[in-house]
């Protein structure tokens, strides 16, 4: 599915969690904002359909997990 979406110039990811609304989004928020090896920040597009299954495919399954932290498989 995520493929597709990329594919597409729109994208849509649908998160299931049973955090309450304003903890996902701090968890979210979180996860922003990433270093690079050079020290500056970058911005971490993980919300955008088109770049999520590749960042998701760099992270071992321990990472992922944690990534995926306060969401629920759906």
């Amino acid at each position: 599915m995520l493929d597709r979406l990329a594919e597409s110039d729109e994208g849509l990811i649908w998160l299931i969690s049973g955090y309450p609304l304003s903890d996902l989004a701090d968890a979210l928020r979180e996860r922003l904002n990433v270093r690079l090896p050079s020290g500056k920040l970058a911005l971490l597009r993980h919300y955008d359909a088109r770049v999520s299954g590749a960042i998701l495919g760099l992270l071992s399954e321990s990472q992922r997990a944690e990534f995926l932290r306060p969401c629920t498989a759906g």
